[in-house]
């Protein structure tokens, strides 16, 4: 039993870097996307988008039941450094 514990909480953080991954070049992603993007299931990758979430990674933006788009603020904000008009 605990091996089992153990190969499913490794293929749930495979699946989460997976995502994280895919973040990082699609800061803006919703679910079907990121499905359609690196081939898992809508399930696989709304799981994985709610552990980012609960971690701080990436915000749900749209507050919708559907259709929501999730952002990786802090890397957007990264991208944007330096980006600000001079005054």
């Amino acid at each position: 039993m605990q091996r089992l514990e153990t190969i499913l909480r490794y293929r749930s953080l495979s699946t989460t870097l997976h995502i994280y991954t895919l973040l990082q070049s699609m800061p803006l992603v919703t679910i079907p996307r990121a499905s359609l993007e690196t081939a898992l299931s809508v399930p696989t990758v709304t799981a994985a988008l709610a552990r980012l979430e609960e971690i701080g990674i990436v915000r749900e933006i749209t507050s919708r039941r559907r259709d929501k788009l999730y952002s990786y603020e802090k890397y957007i904000q990264l991208l944007n450094e330096g980006t600000e008009p001079i005054k």
